[in-house]
């Protein structure tokens, strides 16, 4: 069964949200396993451990918005 172009649009619309969700369910899990994570947080490199204390590992630059459509070159 095809989809129609609109059913196909639909789809891909939710895709964004449907990676947001997968990324927070596989952080949840690997939490509750007992695996730390890492995340990025106020321009920082941010180490959750199961307990849910949280460590800096590190400072990062801050970031790039990017426009849709929009292209940017990398520096040499």
């Amino acid at each position: 069964m095809s989809l129609s172009e609109r059913q196909f649009r639909i789809q891909e619309e939710n895709i964004p949200q449907q990676a947001h969700l997968a990324l927070k369910k596989a952080q949840q899990d690997a939490l509750d396993a007992g695996y730390s994570v890492l995340t990025v947080r106020q321009n920082a490199l941010v180490e959750i451990s199961p307990d849910g204390s949280s460590q800096v590992r590190k400072q990062l630059s801050e970031s790039v918005r990017v426009v849709r459509g929009q292209k940017i070159k990398r520096a040499s």
